[in-house]
Formats: C-alpha cells, structure tokens, sequence
C-alpha cells in the first residue's frame, strides 16, 4: 500500500541519511575549521614594561624642562643640560605664540604649511633640542628583566624646528637610544630649513645584561638653529619564548581532531555498509 511506514522502510530512510551525512564531508570539515582558527587566532600582546611611554601623564603641554614654565612628565628623569625639551599637542602647537616649546609649521606666525602634524599615537608627544650645547637626556630606569633574554623596543619618531625669527637653517637629526651597555641610533634624516619629517615608526632589540637597565633617549641635532626631534608612543617588549609554530603547521591538538575525524567517518561508512546488508 502506498505511503505505508514499516520497520524496514524507517531503517532504509535513517541508513539514507547516515550515507549522505558522510558523503557531505561534515565530520571532516569542522575538526579542520577548528584547527584553522586555532592557527590564526592572534597571540596576546607583550607588556609594556616602560612607564607613560605615550607622555600623558604630565603636568600639562607647552611647558619645558628650561624655566619659566618647568616640565612635569610623570616616570621619567632629565639631565640637568636638557633645558630645551619639553611636551606638547598638536592642538597647542598651533596655538601657542608663548612658551618655549614651539615649532615652525604649527605655531601662529610660523605656519608654512611644512606638514607639521602631531604623532600617529595621538596626544602628548615629547619634543628636544638636538644642539650639543643644550642636549640633554630623557630616561627610565626599566626592572623585572631577564638576563640574556631579548627585548624589542619600538617609538614613534619626528624632526622639525624650533618657532623663532632668528630659528633658521637646515638640520640633521635623529634619535640615539642607550638600554644597559648597548646602544642604537636611528638614520639621520636631513630636514630642510622651517621644515618637517613626517612620523615614523624606529625598532630595535635589545639583549638584557641585568635585571635592571636604564632606557635613556637624547636627540642628536646637527646645524641650525635649534633642531628638534619629536618622540611618542615607547614601548618595550619582551619576546615570546617559545617562538610559535609557523602557521602552515597544525599544533598537536588539531592534528589528533582530524584524525579523530577521518577514523569517525570510516567507521561510519563501515556500519552503513553492514546495514544495508541487514
């Protein structure tokens, strides 16, 4: 009779639906879609082990270690000759017509379009008189460090020019970094009268030889009539121990849920063929 249920039409309808489950290639594909966002799934980020690396912690923009308006910069020490040094925003530069932390580009009067801009970081950003005879040294003593384990250290870096009618002529600046007994120094950069170099980004590893080192930064300004280097966004690093697996290899666990699988999908195959023959 039409459209009668029996037991062997039930059996013959649920060993149907075994036989396309296993042709489908399911119980294959999701082991593997786990096992691939295993792999891609981003490592977690390294702690930053210097302190107000941005320079937000500070007692406000515009001021300088040079007095009248002494600079407050939380976490960090200066050498008794950084007297021309100081902290400011983009948003003040281009207001201010005062202190002594001003720039050509930005500050009223002095605004030639030179493409001054504050750092990618956003907010407060250092500023330093790379002239030898006013240089002076920015640093933070770093602890927790593992001797002969490796540190990456990466900053933002800018070159400009003090605002003044007598700020003239053109520089060569960059950043020279001291961490323990190493040293590095980023590539000069020729930095036209009035002008401007755009934001970049300096990295550099370093190799702890004790548990506490001393991270210190001081411009380094070639002629001209003051050069200023311009430092945000600090941060050093520990590297990752172990190094993590390439990513065209599974790790352990995703190799086992696939084989998982393809045992799973056999066994399957095997039962539905001794059904059907039932």
């Amino acid at each position: 009779m039409k459209g009668l249920i029996t037991p062997q039409t039930t059996r013959m309808s649920f060993i149907k639906r075994l036989e396309n489950l296993a042709a489908s290639g399911l119980p294959k594909i999701l082991p593997a879609a786990f096992a691939l966002s295993a792999l891609v799934m981003p490592a977690s980020a390294g702690t930053n082990l210097v302190k107000n690396g941005g320079f937000e912690a500070n007692g406000g923009p515009g001021a300088t270690v040079y007095n009248p308006t002494p600079m407050v910069l939380d976490d960090w020490t200066f050498s008794p000759n950084g007297r021309f040094a100081g902290i400011d925003t983009e948003a003040h530069a281009y207001t201010n017509t005062t202190q002594n932390v001003r720039f050509w580009g930005a500050s009223p009067g002095y605004q030639n379009g030179n493409g001054f801009k504050g750092s990618p970081d956003g907010g407060y950003f250092y500023a330093a008189d790379g002239n030898a005879a006013f240089r002076g040294n920015l640093s933070q003593n770093i602890t927790g460090l593992t001797v002969g384990a490796k540190y990456d250290l990466t900053f933002y870096h800018a070159y400009g020019q003090e605002a003044c009618p007598t700020c003239n002529g053109a520089t060569r600046q960059a950043w020279h970094v001291v961490f323990g007994s190493d040293q590095y120094e980023t590539d000069f950069v020729d930095v036209p009268s009035h002008g401007f170099v755009d934001w970049n980004t300096a990295t550099h590893t370093f190799t702890a030889s004790a548990t506490t080192q001393t991270l210190t930064f001081w411009a380094n300004g070639g002629s001209g009539a003051p050069p200023f280097a311009l430092l945000d966004s600090v941060k050093l690093t520990a590297q990752d121990e172990p190094p993590a697996p390439p990513a065209a290899t599974p790790g352990p666990l995703p190799l086992l849920g696939l084989g998982a699988s393809f045992a799973w999908s056999g066994r399957l195959r095997k039962r539905i063929n001794l059904a059907s023959k039932a």
